[in-house]
């Protein structure tokens, strides 16, 4: 058998033993010191590819790990082993898409990311939303090798009570914003959140907040990704720098890792799709005004209003193309460049489904242009059907607001919080 370093791993907790079937595809890791009520000591699995260069990220856990540090360790992939995968097929075959996407051909190092202390600190009107809370202020090393340098490290801050109880994990919460904020934009929510005995976190979003780049606006680094293909700042960026996050989450011993929730508004409703769907580490996810049918806004035509965010990108890839105005084929365009293979792989109704049986609550205004009521239908329905094959029907949820836009609302803030508190604190 090859050594493990041969598939990018270069440590773990626990001593690992594997066995591979036909070179490429399933590749089982084994605890050689098994308990009596775990069969034939499987704990964990994830996929090696052919190329062994396309990164996929696993935190592999065991059911007998409740007690001990999360195993986790980094596997490459291209294919999968049909015969052994059999009914979960679909399920990973989305999850590998997704993966790939994100990794676009780096290697994510191995345990945790580099930290420091924040450069830039959160103004004293908003650290007043604070009081009587603790705050961490940090910053970590996502992405070394960032196409823009002021990418590379991640503002963090981590907002809870007093650990008045030593040793005690408590559950945590990952709030993302929406386009054109920082983390500032959930203070308020980090605070809340922190009241009631959670350790919550926000970062800002690639070209946002404390790493909003001079040189180069948000909008701009769109159009760049559009024009050289390198990064890929539209969500996929992000949500690698949230794995990252993840990896750091993980080895703090007031977080339970069996606990990390992750929601967010808008642009943060995608990243926390995406990240619950890349990620297993996500126990809860629920995004708002977030999820959406690119595939059935681009069919029905209601890509409008999506153009309308983030309009620069649009208009540079129209004109590349020759044309005028901004039709379905340049939008079907800018999708391929800054979500390569979402279309067909990891769009909705292939990515919501591999959350199942993880409890999901998606939220969503009736009256959404950016999120099309239609389209979030199918998807929803296609995720149901996941998690009643799943044997968890309850587990996913649908909460439509009446009459509302494009908007975070009250209602829809107090439903998420509901969702939280139901999954996490009665555990």
């Amino acid at each position: 058998m090859k050594p493990l370093a041969s598939f990018g791993i270069s440590h773990c907790r626990y001593p690992l033993s594997y066995n591979t079937h036909n070179r490429v595809g399933i590749i089982y890791i084994k605890k050689k010191a098994c308990k009596p009520d775990e069969p034939d000591g499987l704990d964990m699995f994830g996929w090696v590819g052919a190329a062994h260069q396309s990164l996929l990220t696993w935190a592999l856990r065991a059911k007998s790990f409740h007690s001990s540090p999360l195993v986790t360790t980094r596997l490459v992939s291209n294919v999968m082993n049909k015969n052994v995968v059999g009914k979960q097929e679909t399920k990973l075959n989305a999850r590998e898409a997704l993966l790939e996407a994100i990794a676009r051909g780096r290697a994510l190092p191995i345990g945790p990311p580099p930290t420091r202390a924040a450069r830039r600190h959160t103004h004293p009107s908003v650290l007043g939303l604070f009081n009587g809370l603790e705050v961490e202020e940090l910053e970590y090393c996502a992405d070394p090798s960032a196409q823009s340098p002021s990418q590379s490290w991640v503002p963090m801050r981590l907002i809870s009570k007093p650990n008045t109880v030593s040793n005690r994990r408590r559950p945590c919460t990952i709030l993302l914003h929406p386009t054109g904020q920082s983390k500032d934009y959930v203070a308020q929510l980090q605070a809340r959140y922190a009241q009631k005995g959670y350790i919550s976190v926000a970062i800002d979003a690639r070209y946002h907040g404390a790493r909003e780049d001079p040189k180069l606006h948000y909008q701009d680094a769109l159009v760049r990704a559009w024009k050289e293909g390198i990064e890929r700042p539209f969500l996929l960026d992000t949500v690698w720098d949230l794995i990252r996050l993840l990896d750091y989450l993980e080895t703090r011993e007031d977080v339970d890792p069996h606990r990390i929730g992750a929601s967010g508004y808008s642009l943060g409703g995608m990243h926390s799709w995406f990240l619950a769907a890349a990620d297993i580490r996500i126990a809860a996810a629920a995004p708002m005004a977030g999820v959406q049918s690119f595939a059935y806004a681009i069919a029905s035509g209601k890509f409008q209003a999506r153009v309308d965010s983030i309009p620069r990108i649009f208009h540079a890839a129209a004109a590349d193309a020759g044309v005028t105005a901004v039709t379905r084929e340049v939008v079907q365009s800018v999708w391929k460049r800054l979500l390569p293979g979402m279309l067909e792989g990891y769009d909705a109704c292939a990515s919501l489904p591999v959350i199942a049986p993880r409890p999901l609550l998606v939220v969503t205004g009736e009256e959404d242009p950016r999120c099309p009521l239609p389209g979030v239908l199918v998807a929803a329905q296609r995720a149901r059907e996941a998690y009643a094959s799943a044997g968890a029907p309850a587990a996913m949820e649908l909460f439509i607001q009446p009459g509302i836009g494009h908007v975070c609302t009250l209602q829809m803030l107090q439903k998420v919080e509901q969702f939280f508190d139901s999954v996490f604190m009665s555990m």
